[in-house]
């Protein structure tokens, strides 16, 4: 992906961060493209560290976890203000 294109589509530019857990080239330019991916193939340790850097990226912004994450924020603040979350087969009655 370009730096152009992971601005234009908007947060994506905040999630990769070029060569911690992707590479980011400029925008049109085919020569730096080449050179990045002929860099990936030289590279093998290089590759699998994006590679691990990518999964714990995806595994922070699974849905699931992010909703997970609200629940512990939630849980945590509601005791200190007398507040307590309703049980899901609660809120399904």
């Amino acid at each position: 992906m370009t730096r152009h294109e992971a601005e234009e589509v908007g947060r994506i530019a905040e999630m990769i961060r070029d060569g911690q857990n992707g590479l980011l080239v400029p925008d049109g330019e085919l020569g730096e493209m080449t050179a990045a991916m002929a860099r990936l193939v030289r590279d093998p340790a290089l590759r699998q560290r994006l590679g691990d850097a990518a999964d714990l990226m995806a595994d922070r912004l699974d849905p699931a976890q992010i909703m997970a994450e609200w629940d512990r924020l939630i849980d945590g603040a509601a005791p200190r203000r007398g507040y307590a979350r309703r049980a899901a087969s609660t809120a399904s009655s």
